[in-house]
């Protein structure tokens, strides 16, 4: 149960939350809204069509035709222009990168011939045949004789860099032929009369432009009208999203709400249930500890005393005396088993005297006789009788049940080690009990603070889980509002 105060606190809790419910949005309304809407919308469209027809009327008349006529020429026109003008900057793109590599080529052969003394293979042998020439004359010393020689070896490998010479030099004569080509094709005379035919179209479209020129004022006043309606249906197009949105926002707040509250009640329960099942965990963590702090053997060690005392009437008081035992100060149960000596005795039978109950003991017997004085004599000394629940204490304990008189001092020395061990144990099993408690205690708390992280884990799933499925709907709600606004 929780406590007043416990219960004051959480009632607290809840009315500072509290918020005000909000109204259920009509729906009825809401379609009539709509509704309402919906038909000026229709009506003023109605109205855009009649002027739309007016429109076209006036262009659908034979000056109309005409202009639609010559606007197709043109077209057909330009595309041929724009056809050639493609064929022609093709060609004069071909033309600018013949001339870019000719003058490219140029540059190169003249620092190349810039670098050698002869530019001919012609010029190359004259040099050689004045330099052999003049070796055979032998005027030469031998040091200039070799050097003479040296210089003929290195023009006759001249030879194959003036060679590139011309060829590169060919090379550009081409190149320059292939402009001269290009260049004859760009003077085509197609190009000029489409030209031409393009301006004489041209003229006849000026002149029915002018002739509409008076139709165009009318014209333009229609499309005022036109643009004026499609004012006053954007202006309740947009009406109709303020009321789309307003239902939605008063939709979305009270499902929230109702959200909310279920939340609010659902945490309200999960708390009084936790506050619940915290008090009964308590009330039963002090029961233990409750039991196990009563001293151990506290009623074996009563009922010791009370069988001790129950055999010593048998024996006449005389026995062997147990240790007197000091009770320990916690309060113990009074609620003990006492040995029964009046077990299955019927109500309002007398207790016979002790030498009337040895005389009617008798063993197994089938028939009934007079005992002589010597057999109940015998039956006396030899046989004992005890009550169950006295037999069924002694076997509990596990010390041997007296079948005779001969028998009761060694149960009551049995007795007294009983009890002795009873007392001398009393405290380390006691101990032992409040340690075991406290150690079930400490699992049951630590098993429901596993339990409270794992509910815990849970919720913040669902709440994750809940907030994406939230998303997902606003997005979806949002693209259907923006395809509603665009096909508007």
């Amino acid at each position: 149960m929780l406590s007043s105060a416990e219960q004051e606190n959480i009632n607290n809790d809840n009315t500072k939350k509290y918020i005000k419910r909000p109204q259920k949005p009509d729906e009825e309304s809401y379609k009539l809204a709509l509704e309402e809407v919906k038909n000026k919308i229709d009506k003023l469209q109605e109205e855009s069509d009649a002027i739309n027809a007016k429109i076209g009327a006036s262009d659908n008349g034979p000056a109309g035709s005409n202009r639609e006529e010559l606007r197709g020429q043109l077209d057909r026109l330009r595309g041929k222009q724009d056809e050639i003008k493609k064929s022609r900057s093709s060609t004069i793109e071909k033309i600018r990168s013949l001339g870019d590599s000719i003058q490219r080529k140029k540059r190169d052969l003249k620092q190349v011939r810039d670098k050698v003394q002869y530019r001919t293979v012609k010029d190359i042998d004259i040099a050689i045949s004045k330099l052999e020439r003049l070796i055979e004359s032998g005027t030469l010393k031998i040091i200039e004789e070799k050097r003479t020689i040296a210089e003929i070896s290195n023009l006759e490998r001249s030879k194959k860099s003036v060679k590139q010479f011309e060829i590169q030099q060919n090379a550009i004569d081409e190149e320059q032929k292939a402009i001269d080509e290009l260049k004859k094709t760009l003077e085509d005379s197609d190009f000029k009369k489409i030209n031409e035919e393009y301006d004489d179209i041209k003229a006849k479209l000026d002149v029915i432009n002018k002739d509409l020129a008076s139709d165009r004022e009318k014209r333009n006043e229609l499309f005022d009208q036109k643009k004026k309606i499609r004012e006053q249906i954007n202006e309740l197009f947009a009406n109709r999203r303020e009321i789309q949105d307003q239902h939605s926002k008063a939709k979305s707040e009270y499902w929230k709400y109702q959200e909310d509250e279920q939340k609010r009640r659902q945490e309200l329960r999960r708390k009084l249930d936790e506050e619940r099942e915290k008090q009964y965990k308590q009330d039963v963590a002090d029961r233990k500890r409750e039991e196990a702090a009563i001293p151990a053997f506290q009623s074996d060690i009563v009922t010791c005393d009370n069988l001790i005392y129950y055999f010593q009437s048998y024996n006449g008081g005389k026995s062997p005396q147990p240790q007197p035992h000091t009770p320990s100060t916690t309060p113990v149960d009074s609620n003990i088993r006492q040995p029964d000596a009046t077990s299955n005795v019927p109500e309002g039978a007398v207790l016979m005297k002790k030498s009337d109950r040895e005389d009617a003991y008798f063993a197994g017997g089938s028939k009934k006789h007079k005992k002589s004085p010597k057999e109940k004599k015998a039956g006396k000394s030899n046989s004992l009788q005890l009550p169950f629940s006295v037999m069924d204490q002694l076997i509990s304990f596990k010390i041997a049940t007296p079948h005779n008189f001969s028998d009761i001092e060694q149960t009551i020395e049995g007795l007294i080690k009983k009890k002795e061990y009873f007392i001398e144990n009393q405290e380390r099993i006691t101990r032992e009990n409040i340690e075991k408690v406290e150690a079930e205690i400490a699992a049951m708390e630590e098993k429901v603070t596993t339990s409270e992280e794992e509910k815990v884990k849970k919720t913040t799933v669902i709440i994750s889980e809940d907030d994406e499925k939230k998303n997902e709907i606003t997005a979806a709600v949002g693209d259907t509002k923006k395809e509603k606004t665009e096909d508007n």
